[in-house]
C-alpha cells in the first residue's frame, strides 16, 4: 500500500510540474507581431527592414500606421533598438531580428542601449 501512495504521489507531483511548465512556455511565447517576418504585402501587412551592423541602415524609415519595422542584426556584436520614449525595446543577436508594430503615428527616435552612438528614428504617417 505505502508503494502505490509514492506511486500516486510522484505521478501527482510530476503532472503538477508539467502543468507548471506548459504555464511558463506559454507567458513566454511571442505574440503574432512579433514574429510576422517584414515582407511587404504578407496577409495585407506592409513590412520594412532595417539592418544592423555597425548601425541602423536606413536611419531613418517613413512607413505608414500598421506597418512593420523589422531589424536584422547582420553584425557580429550584440545590439539593441531602444526607443527613446520606451515604447519598444528589443535585444538583437548576431543573426537575428527584432520586429515591431507601429499602431500610432508619430516620430519614434530609437538608439541601442549596448552602443548608444546608434541612433535611428522612425516616422509614421
Amino acid at each position: 500500500m505505502k508503494k502505490l501512495d509514492c506511486s500516486l504521489r510522484r505521478l501527482v507531483s510530476g503532472f503538477a510540474v508539467l502543468v507548471l511548465l506548459l504555464v511558463v512556455s506559454n507567458s513566454c511565447t511571442k505574440s503574432l507581431d512579433e514574429i510576422v517576418p517584414a515582407t511587404p504585402g504578407l496577409s495585407g501587412l506592409s513590412g520594412y527592414r532595417v539592418i544592423v551592423q555597425g548601425g541602423f541602415n536606413p536611419g531613418e524609415i517613413k512607413i505608414s500606421v500598421g506597418d512593420m519595422v523589422t531589424w536584422t542584426n547582420d553584425g557580429s556584436a550584440i545590439e539593441s533598438v531602444t526607443s527613446d520614449d520606451g515604447l519598444f525595446d528589443g535585444i538583437v543577436n548576431a543573426s537575428e531580428t527584432y520586429s515591431f508594430k507601429f499602431k500610432s503615428p508619430g516620430t519614434y527616435t530609437y538608439h541601442s542601449r549596448i552602443n548608444p552612438n546608434l541612433i535611428g528614428r522612425v516616422v509614421v504617417n
